[in-house]
C-alpha cells in the first residue's frame, strides 16, 4: 500500500485518471478514495467527472452496486457531463446491461462527440445500424445482404488506408 498523504490533491486525481486508463481499478480506487475522504473533510465539492471515475473504478473492484450510486450523484450533480456518462456506460457493461450502455454512449458522445473514452468503450461493445432498407425487416435476405456487402466495402477501404 502506497503512503497518499504525501500526494497533492491534484496529484491524486491524476494518478487516479491514470491508473483508471491502464485497468489498474484497484489502484485507481484507492487514489480516488483518499482525494474524495481530503474534499469531505475540508467541505469542498467533488466534480462529477472524479464521482464517476472513483464510481467505475469501484465497479471494476467487485463493488458494482456501489459505483452506480456514486455515478447516479454524479449524473444528479452534473447531467451535461460526459465523463459521468463513460461511468455509468462502463458499469453498465459490467453488470450485462448492454442495452443501458448503449444509451449512456449515445446520450455522452450527444455532448461531445470526440469523446476518447465513449468512443473505445462504443468500439468495445459494438453497435448495430439501422437497417438499409427501413421498410423491409433487419432479417430480411436483401437488408442482410446489402449490409455484409457495405461492411465488407468498409473494411477493405479502411484497411486499403
Amino acid at each position: 500500500m502506497v503512503d497518499l498523504s504525501r500526494y497533492l490533491d491534484d496529484q491524486l486525481v491524476r494518478n487516479a485518471r491514470e491508473a483508471l486508463r491502464l485497468h489498474h481499478y484497484s489502484r485507481a480506487s484507492e487514489f480516488f478514495w483518499e482525494y474524495c475522504e481530503r474534499q469531505v473533510k475540508m467541505a469542498r465539492p467533488i466534480s462529477a467527472g472524479v464521482l464517476s471515475g472513483y464510481g467505475l473504478a469501484l465497479g471494476h473492484t467487485g463493488r458494482p452496486k456501489q459505483g452506480l450510486e456514486i455515478c447516479f450523484q454524479a449524473l444528479f450533480a452534473e447531467p451535461r457531463n460526459p465523463d459521468v456518462y463513460w461511468g455509468l456506460a462502463g458499469l453498465y457493461v459490467l453488470s450485462g446491461s448492454r442495452k443501458k450502455a448503449v444509451e449512456a454512449i449515445d446520450r455522452g458522445l450527444s455532448l461531445s462527440p470526440r469523446h476518447p473514452g465513449l468512443i473505445s468503450l462504443r468500439d468495445e461493445i459494438g453497435v448495430r445500424h439501422g437497417p438499409l432498407i427501413p421498410f423491409l425487416p433487419r432479417d430480411s435476405v436483401v437488408n442482410v445482404r446489402l449490409g455484409k456487402m457495405i461492411h465488407k466495402w468498409r473494411s477493405a477501404r479502411t484497411s486499403a488506408s
